[in-house]
């Protein structure tokens, strides 16, 4: 979203690996920002960091994502992995993991807040499978859960814990919550349903949902529990959530769309602000 300060910290051990592979990169095309040759700022062959601790330069999201490719982290390793993002300075990757298990469920969630909505999802309910999914893909997530619970009883401990879970995953990814846009909103359409939501990184969990799902069922998903899982997210991530549904007829079609609305929400809120040179609250804390 926008442009990137990306910045490298540099060791002993990846001083010498990064300038080898990374300054043909960012001297050969596109990609270079730089007035001068970076291996003058960068020599291969030093062994130490000279007193230097990092680099850094500026890139665009879709240039981000062709360096990924062009530095070989196309699969697997992401270059997210190596940079801090604009404004974060704690918690470089952004991520959380989060393992629950109980006598009722046992869930595994991992979450990348800088993702490319890349997901994996396993929980044991199919009907949460698809709108996970939707969520990763539309707030640029990569998100991997596996789930299993006494679904045999119903799907209402399984799906609760997977908002508990989750919700716990982007309170350990948010960090100290610095150097983000923190707000979110989005309103999102899916055929003849229409719905908005509001996000706040705020810390004071509230959820505000006013969505008439008129059918108890879709497929064997009991409806209701759309509400309680986006409750125990709110709550374990820390979040103030409204959702209103404006219209729609069909239940699928409206649970889909608030799940859409929500992923592009918290992935705005999420997205760094480069003029925020701390918490963005007026207090100095959240």
């Amino acid at each position: 979203q926008g442009i990137y300060r990306v910045t490298f910290p540099l060791s002993t051990k990846n001083y010498g690996p990064l300038a080898a592979q990374f300054c043909p990169l960012f001297c050969s095309g596109s990609l270079c920002f730089f007035k001068k040759n970076l291996t003058t700022l960068l020599p291969s062959h030093q062994t130490n960091c000279i007193g230097i601790k990092s680099f850094c330069f500026f890139i665009s999201c879709a240039n981000r994502r062709h360096l990924n490719n062009l530095a070989g982290f196309g699969s697997g390793k992401q270059l997210n992995d190596l940079m801090i993002g604009e404004g974060f300075m704690g918690n470089t990757s952004r991520s959380g993991k989060i393992h629950r298990s109980t006598g009722e469920t046992d869930i595994r969630v991992s979450l990348k807040l800088d993702g490319l909505g890349t997901t994996s999802i396993r929980s044991g309910v199919s009907f949460m499978d698809h709108m996970l999914t939707l969520f990763g893909v539309h707030g640029f997530f990569d998100l991997d859960i596996e789930g299993a619970g006494d679904t045999e009883v119903d799907d209402h401990h399984t799906v609760e814990d997977l908002g508990i879970c989750l919700g716990q995953a982007f309170k350990k990814a948010f960090g100290d919550m610095e150097g983000i846009c923190r707000y979110g909103f989005s309103v999102v359409p899916m055929d003849e349903a229409l719905a908005q939501v509001a996000v706040d990184i705020s810390n004071r969990p509230h959820l505000h949902f006013d969505a008439p799902i008129k059918d108890q069922k879709v497929g064997t998903f009991d409806t209701a529990l759309a509400k309680e899982f986006l409750r125990a997210l709110a709550l374990h991530a820390g979040l103030t959530l409204h959702i209103s549904v404006v219209h729609g007829d069909n239940t699928h079609h409206i649970i889909e769309a608030v799940f859409k609305a929500l992923g592009r929400a918290l992935g705005q809120a999420v997205s760094p602000e480069p003029r925020s040179k701390g918490v963005l609250s007026s207090k100095g804390s959240l």
